[in-house]
């Protein structure tokens, strides 16, 4: 029911990310993340947000830098990063949700 977790708060959606792999609880929090401007590092394996009012220093085809907050899983808190580089690349696209037909309940 991915419609229930836009009533979710940012570190809920976080915690069923990954407290939930392989689950479809986490496709749809990993979908509403995206929905709130938050995105997977696939190389540090982290949930990142650009700083709110603060455009990329560098932007091109291929990457920005700028200020971003990553979300540490381990410390459960969210860390900013100034002047990180983002190689588009390394950004895991939105997933697709589930159709009803694929739901097995």
């Amino acid at each position: 029911q991915p419609m229930h977790f836009q009533k979710f708060q940012t570190l809920i959606l976080l915690y069923i990310f990954y407290s939930m792999p392989k689950d479809e609880a986490q496709i749809c929090a990993a979908n509403e993340l995206y929905n709130r401007g938050w995105y997977y590092h696939k190389e540090a394996r982290q949930w990142f947000t650009r700083i709110p009012n603060m455009e990329p220093l560098v932007k091109t085809p291929t990457y920005e830098r700028g200020s971003y907050a990553f979300f540490d899983q381990g410390n459960w808190e969210t860390v900013r990063k100034d002047n990180f580089v983002l190689h588009y690349e390394l950004v895991e696209k939105r997933p697709s949700l589930p159709s009803a037909s694929q739901i097995v309940r």
